[in-house]
């Protein structure tokens, strides 16, 4: 769970090295399982910091008065 900026920070730094390998092991010429795996693995782990950082942002929004 995020908890502050830094760490919203970090968790954007991380995702965007994540989207790279995923783009990277697209690239590669040929298919196998074991690609197909650690695509669908680095594609999860995306997604749940996608998940976390929303959910930090809309923490942020109520915290902030109108």
């Amino acid at each position: 769970m995020i908890e502050n900026q830094i760490q919203y920070e970090n968790t954007l730094t991380k995702r965007a090295e994540l989207q790279q390998l995923v783009d990277k092991a697209q690239a590669e010429p040929g298919q196998s399982y074991a690609r197909d795996l650690t695509i669908r693995s680095l594609k999860r782990r995306i997604n749940q910091f996608a998940e976390e950082m929303l959910r930090y942002t809309a923490q942020q929004t109520v915290k902030e008065p109108c």
